[in-house]
């Protein structure tokens, strides 16, 4: 079975919510618990990229954090 690290953009908030789209406004940022529909990314950088582009999510600000998985390529 072939694995990638994927990596996703998680909110520090007491549930862990994992990003799975980009934020509408007045709507808010859409969020999940399950790694297979969350938003995910190849690179940190990508991602970094990505949630400054399409969230109002700040990372040096503590408002998420990034976590890497090694999944199947197939999840």
């Amino acid at each position: 079975m072939k694995c990638e690290w994927r990596y996703f953009i998680v909110l520090n908030n007491d549930k862990e919510d994992i990003v799975e789209g980009k934020e509408v406004a007045g709507d808010g940022i859409p969020v999940c618990n399950d790694f297979t529909v969350a938003k995910y990314f190849l690179s940190p950088k990508e991602l970094v990229k990505w949630a400054k582009e399409n969230t109002s999510l700040v990372l040096e600000e503590g408002e998420y954090h990034i976590e890497g998985h090694y999944l199947p390529c197939d999840v």
